[in-house]
């Protein structure tokens, strides 16, 4: 199930075509490090804490009944170790 999807952006510089829910672009492993940069800009300015269950800050209905959910921090998912 879909939670959040926004499509923002141009497709094509050349073009200016904008970006739509049906564009497609590769973004590799970049991904991944611009993920973590920002989450850890978020823990610089007191916004997040690496060790604090994830739900607290945004609950997700669809699992709230496994506990193991609970457990989930963003140092964990950082590190891959959510599970």
């Amino acid at each position: 199930k879909i939670v959040y999807h926004r499509a923002l952006g141009t497709a094509n510089l050349e073009t200016q075509l904008p970006l739509n829910n049906q564009s497609v672009f590769e973004a590799a492993s970049l991904s991944k490090t611009v993920f973590a940069y920002f989450v850890l800009r978020l823990v610089d300015q007191g916004v997040l804490n690496l060790d604090t269950p994830l739900y607290k800050y945004m609950p997700y209905e669809d699992i709230a009944d496994d506990e193991r959910y609970k457990l989930i921090t963003a140092r964990m998912v950082l590190d891959h170790t959510s599970g």
